[in-house]
């Protein structure tokens, strides 16, 4: 009887914290409205704009954009390949790695790109930086 209570009471307890702390990070996954957040100044332009990565809109020039759309396109066309080379009835598993390998080079290069860029705007912050400095 002893071992029930002990068993039930460690079931119970665990239960009641972990329904406790399922209302911290995990709702909405955003850590913007969270006390601990609140306050912060973000002194780097590249954070900025909710966080949506290194690079935000106001930071790309129209060239950049138009480069950034075609790749995505690429990839989702190399995507859309790749299910209807799986959805064949006898599959083409080379055909299917070379297709692979091609999505991973666009995203290595997209990769590169954007740590290049970051590390350009590391050594040379420019006006934008300056401002949310001083």
């Amino acid at each position: 009887m002893k071992k029930l209570f002990i068993l039930g009471t460690v079931l119970f307890s665990t239960s009641i914290f972990s329904a406790g702390n399922m209302g911290g990070m995990m709702q909405g996954g955003k850590m913007d409205n969270k006390p601990m957040m609140q306050g912060m100044q973000c002194q780097c332009p590249m954070m900025e704009a909710g966080g949506k990565g290194m690079m935000t809109s106001k930071m790309m020039t129209p060239e950049m954009k138009k480069d950034m759309q075609m790749q995505k396109i690429a990839i989702q066309e190399k995507e859309l390949e790749l299910s209807k080379a799986l959805a064949q009835d006898k599959i083409d598993w080379a055909k299917v790695e070379q297709l692979n390998r091609d999505i991973a080079h666009i995203r290595a290069t997209n990769e590169t790109k954007m740590m290049q860029m970051h590390y350009e705007m590391m050594q040379n912050p420019g006006p934008l930086y300056e401002e949310k400095v001083n």
